[in-house]
């Protein structure tokens, strides 16, 4: 365990070093988007939009529709990832978890984020505590929540981690 922090960390610091580009882990080009926050983001080769909670925002892959956000804490590791509609509203998904995958070389790793505040079996937000994850979501990742038969996925392309 101690081996893999190591090594996303690592991974990190080279990323951080060398620049980010707009492919997600998987090669999927990710459009970058124009900034609408008060700090400047040049130079990190991917412009993200921040939503109404202050997080990163992405569109799910097709013609769903629906986007997520992610936030984190400068002072832990939670992960929370909020699924949305167009208008940037949370939108209530029948997913009991959601799972982001991150690909370190050859070996994928998946993380379950629970879902949270269910009611009648959908919610629009999950978490994570995760010192791995909160790392990772960083050097690119796809999310993957199942709504009913549905399979929503967005790729996060690899950027750097700041505050706000």
């Amino acid at each position: 365990m101690k081996f893999t922090i190591a090594c996303l960390f690592a991974v990190g610091l080279i990323f951080n070093a060398v620049g980010c580009d707009t492919k997600s882990e998987t090669g999927k080009k990710v459009a970058a988007k124009p900034d609408e926050h008060d700090h400047d983001h040049e130079g990190e080769g991917v412009h993200v939009v921040h939503g109404p909670k202050g997080g990163h925002v992405f569109d799910f892959a097709g013609d769903s529709g629906k986007k997520l956000e992610f936030t984190y804490s400068k002072n832990n590791n939670v992960i929370k990832i909020f699924v949305m509609d167009k208008d940037s509203k949370e939108t209530p998904v029948a997913a009991p978890s959601m799972s982001v995958r991150y690909k370190m070389g050859a070996t994928p790793v998946t993380f379950e984020l629970a879902a949270v505040e269910a009611v009648d079996g959908k919610t629009s937000q999950f978490m994570l505590d995760s010192e791995e994850l909160s790392v990772a979501i960083f050097q690119g990742v796809d999310v993957v929540v199942k709504d009913g038969d549905q399979e929503l996925v967005a790729s996060i392309p690899a950027h750097e981690r700041h505050e706000h």
